[in-house]
């Protein structure tokens, strides 16, 4: 488990190094280390950077996580309500552990800036220390993600 932790961690640090956003960075590191295949696109994940739309909500890093989670471990049909049942509560655990570590899921209150604002965007976007944040946020995300579907045994396309 580790070494998959370990190896989503750098590759999501990697890709938001490289200038992906939160969402994108975790999403596709997932993908990678979880083999999830290439059909789905990382622009899925482009939309959720910065809170969704830069709103502020909840965190890319996150939603990028719950969406490989729902790639690995997501039903295909309706009538898949064990394997549903399986990924929520694997969501849930997933959230509330991050929740627990940094003391929110709300993109505004973990960097501390409103996105949504010009100004305020302009500086996120030249402070070192608020781009820090949202990397710790980001490889904390994606290995809470791998921990917990090694965990649950939910580790490759439909559990």
């Amino acid at each position: 488990m580790y070494q998959k932790k370990e190896q989503a961690q750098k590759i999501a640090d990697d890709y938001f190094r490289q200038g992906f956003n939160c969402a994108e960075s975790t999403f596709q590191a997932a993908k990678e280390v979880l083999e999830l295949g290439g059909n789905t696109p990382t622009s899925t994940a482009s939309g959720f950077g910065g809170g969704i739309g830069r709103l502020g909500h909840v965190c890319g890093a996150i939603s990028g996580s719950v969406m490989a989670a729902g790639l690995c471990a997501g039903r295909t049909s309706p009538e898949q309500k064990e394997l549903y049942n399986r990924l929520q509560a694997t969501v849930s655990e997933m959230v509330k552990r991050f929740a627990k570590v940094h003391g929110s899921i709300q993109c505004r209150e973990l960097i501390e800036y409103d996105l949504q604002d010009p100004a305020q965007l302009k500086r996120y976007m030249i402070d070192k220390k608020g781009r820090e944040k949202c990397r710790q946020y980001v490889t904390a995300a994606v290995g809470i993600l791998v921990e917990e579907l090694e965990k649950r045994r939910l580790n490759g396309p439909g559990g």
